[in-house]
């Protein structure tokens, strides 16, 4: 086990660090986890004295600050004196991989927890920080507070809520970075430069915010009574709604630029429509002892009190690889793959047919002759989906395999073709949840035929072996993630693989009003659903705190299960030749009918009734619609004729392309995604397409 202390940092007196037990008095409070750690896991480990208890056990501790334990150059400062007055928590963060990670990595997550714990504690104005970090491996996925997976393509998420209410429990999910699309290059978790539009630090307390303070995200709004769009209201800048935010939205905030830190603080127009986060954190259960003012005030300038966690790395977290790089030289040589939207995945087993594990990779990076393969090892299997340098039209999709040798960088890898002549359009259905805590459900894949054989690799482990599961069966019962990879492989060793997710929360995203109660979307994020409750606005975010019992409504809103498949690759030919696809395919499905979202559903005995307006967004990148004559469409796959329809802006008005925020929306209903409202729900499928026009 690894183990640094944790310390108050002192701004602007040479950084002075001060042992937290040399400053704080208690806990006076002690929460337990929502979701124990098995007992043989880290047992008998110890936290450092001064949370007084075993190191997986607990989930927060409170404390207040003691002035008699403080030098006296440190409590003549007038903030300080403020901060004595009120107590402090301090969060137990429990991080797994799914991967054994190598010393640099865990260093740079330790830089980027403690930049994320002063950023924290600088937002909810000293009320909160983190207190300890403790990074496993996959032993600690069913446990955890977050989770980080291999894949530098996993898009951010959180169950609101979810760290204190055991039936909405799911850990945050991350890739090994935050990945920017214009760019296309992975930002460390610890890089948080805003000149530079990398916000790493912010990101963990952005999800944090969701999971454990009960926030809500404040980035959407209805527009034009068809779409709902996300969009960074001038009136909005709060760190729920823009990444660049260090504050949270108060009854009366500020204009202006915090000391020291250049971002832009939550401003406020007109007090009778205030959302104010200062009092959903003041309703929020676990945090009333800290007696918060929903009224609260934010401070402007910075606190000039940085805590920084203990950090714990344990169990196989701790074994330290030689990180193995992929060599992609000889398949751009020999077979001309462009390392551009080139997917990696990483296959384990003794053949390529017979996998045992997948562990996707993401997507290369622009500068990739260093791509390091997270959990490969010696005798892998390597596989690369992406397409030829092959000049339009002769758009050709490759996907390749290697098997891993030698760890001898010098040795070249042999590559082997594994392109099929059709590439099936993979959907994930939820066809059954039950009601435990948290909730277990029956998947269906389809999409396929019988020239597949199916693997399905859900993120989950086994107990005790640590085994990632793997499913033959088209049904898989007792599920407890949404969230996996699909594998097919033919019986002349072809290869395709898809990607399936639910989105955000396991179940609602918020309570009764919120502008999203259903999220839903994409591993990637590249396809999002939003949904607005048109019965319930203009939207209040401070009396939405959920009850301790959830309205009818909201468990209403958590039988959908509404799960998003990429399909990377598909060859089937629009309706217009003119068009040509630029994204990726998506299949989206739901186990309700959309139907059940119309106006006038009664929830309970007419009390509650339904009114959601979906909006499927298509994000793509700065390329895709450079230059004045390129013109965008959204293209819908027909069963029936095995082709793409094209629904364009200038024919209907469902279409609405925003180039500002690099997305194209289209709105849901029984004429533009009929299976979606079908009795029986049936997959919808969507993609991007683009014309030069002129």
């Amino acid at each position: 086990m690894i183990q640094t202390r944790a310390t108050f940092q002192l701004l602007d007196h040479d950084s002075k660090l001060l042992q937290l037990e040399g400053a704080l008095q208690g806990p006076s409070r002690r929460e337990t986890r929502t979701m124990p750690v098995k007992a043989d896991i880290a047992a008998g480990a110890m936290s450092e004295p001064l949370f007084k208890s075993e190191l997986l056990s607990w989930a927060f501790c409170q404390f207040s600050l003691e002035s008699s334990l403080l030098p006296p150059e440190i409590t003549e400062i007038p903030r300080v004196q403020k901060l004595l007055k009120q107590d402090l928590i301090l969060f137990n963060v429990l991080v797994a991989l799914d991967w054994e990670p190598n010393d640099a990595f865990v260093d740079s997550l330790q830089t980027a927890f403690n930049s994320a714990s002063a950023l924290l504690y600088d937002v909810t104005d000293g009320y909160m920080a983190f207190g300890q970090i403790v990074i496993g491996g996959v032993e600690l996925m069913e446990y955890a507070d977050m989770t980080i997976f291999a894949s530098n393509r996993f898009f951010p998420r959180s169950s609101v809520n979810g760290m204190s209410e055991r039936r909405k429990y799911q850990p945050i999910r991350l890739g090994r970075g935050l990945w920017n699309k214009q760019t296309r290059e992975t930002i460390d978790w610890n890089q948080g430069d805003y000149n530079r539009n990398q916000f790493g630090p912010q990101t963990l307390v952005h999800e944090w915010g969701h999971y454990a303070l009960g926030m809500k995200d404040q980035y959407l709004q209805p527009e034009d009574e068809k779409f709902v769009l996300p969009s960074f209201s001038l009136v909005k800048q709060t760190i729920m709604a823009n990444l660049k935010g260090t504050e949270f939205a108060g009854a009366r905030t500020v204009r202006g630029r915090p000391a020291k830190i250049s971002g832009l603080l939550s401003t406020r127009s007109d007090d009778a429509n205030d959302d104010n986060e200062w009092q959903v954190l003041s309703l929020n259960p676990p945090f009333k002892s800290l007696h918060i003012d929903a009224k609260h005030n934010p401070i402007k300038n910075r606190e000039p009190l940085v805590p920084v966690p203990s950090f714990y790395v344990v169990e196989s977290a701790i074994g330290n690889p030689s990180p193995l790089t992929l060599r992609l030289q000889e398949a751009e040589n020999q077979y001309s793959i462009v390392p551009e939207h080139c997917w990696v995945y990483v296959v384990k087993g003794t053949k390529i047919d017979q996998p045992t594990a997948l562990i996707a990779q993401g997507t290369l990076d622009d500068s990739h002759d260093s791509f390091q393969l997270f959990g490969a090892a010696v005798g892998d299997f390597v596989v690369l989906s992406g397409n030829t340098s092959a000049p339009s039209p002769a758009f050709e999709p490759l996907i390749l395999w290697s098997k891993i040798e030698t760890a001898d960088e010098s040795r070249p890898w042999q590559w082997n073709i594994a392109t099929p002549p059709e590439f099936p359009l993979i959907a994930v259905t939820v066809k059954a949840n039950d009601d435990n805590t948290p909730p277990r459900y029956t998947i269906a894949v389809e999409g396929f035929d019988s020239q597949w054989e199916l693997w399905t690799f859900p993120r989950e482990w086994q107990r005790g072996t640590g085994a990632q599961r793997v499913e033959r069966s088209p049904v898989i019962h007792q599920l407890g993630s949404l969230e996996g990879n699909v594998m097919l492989v033919s019986k002349d060793r072809k290869l395709a693989i898809a990607e399936y997710a639910i989105g955000g929360s396991p179940g609602n995203s918020g309570d009764t009003g919120h502008p999203n109660p259903l999220p839903a979307g994409s591993a990637e994020g590249n396809a999002m659903l939003f949904f607005y409750d048109t019965t319930r606005h203009p939207l209040k975010y401070g009396p939405l705190y959920p009850p301790n019992s959830p309205s009818p409504l909201s468990l209403y809103y958590e039988q959908f299960k509404i799960v998003t498949s990429t399909n990377t690759i598909n060859l089937a030919p629009p309706s217009s030749k003119e068009w040509s696809p630029c994204s990726y395919a998506f299949s989206i499905t739901s186990n309700i009918p959309f139907t059940k979202l119309d106006p006038g559903q009664e929830v309970v005995d007419g009390v509650y009734t339904v009114d959601l307006l979906p909006t499927l967004v298509l994000y793509y990148d700065d390329h895709t619609s450079t230059g004045t004559d390129v013109e965008l469409a959204i293209g819908r796959y027909d069963p029936s004729s095995k082709e793409w329809v094209i629904r364009d802006t200038r024919e209907t008005d469902t279409i609405d392309n925003k180039p500002d925020r690099n997305l194209i929306a289209i709105s849901l209903n029984k004429e533009t995604a009929p299976g979606l409202y079908a009795e029986s729900p049936q997959p919808e499928h969507y993609r991007i397409f683009k014309k030069i026009v002129g």
